[in-house]
């Protein structure tokens, strides 16, 4: 089953001018992957992507800020996807006395 996560950031000084910002994000901290830009973004603003068809693994991120003064860059963030713990449905009643539950 693919994992999904969203991704938030916050624009924390636009320089005076009005911004885009993305992700970038990938298995590394070379990243490899990037999210559409979002445009019209000013200091204070909040903005999110949403990772789809993930697999297991651990994962690095960072937002990723543009305008006519240039790029700028947040800090490389980490997030794991892993796999889903199922709850065990066939249990012998004896066992389960056995270990005071019941």
């Amino acid at each position: 089953m693919a994992a999904r996560a969203t991704l938030q950031g916050l624009l924390q000084d636009d320089g005076g001018l009005v911004s885009q910002v993305r992700f970038e994000w990938g298995s590394s901290r070379a990243y490899g992957m990037i999210t559409p830009w979002q445009p019209g973004m000013v200091t204070g603003d909040t903005f999110s992507a949403e990772l789809t068809g993930l697999g297991i693994g651990t994962y690095h991120y960072r937002a990723v800020a543009l305008n006519a003064k240039g790029y700028g860059y947040g800090n490389d963030q980490i997030f794991s996807t892993g796999v889903q713990a199922w709850p065990i449905s066939l249990v012998e009643y004896e066992q389960l006395h056995s270990l005071g539950v019941g």
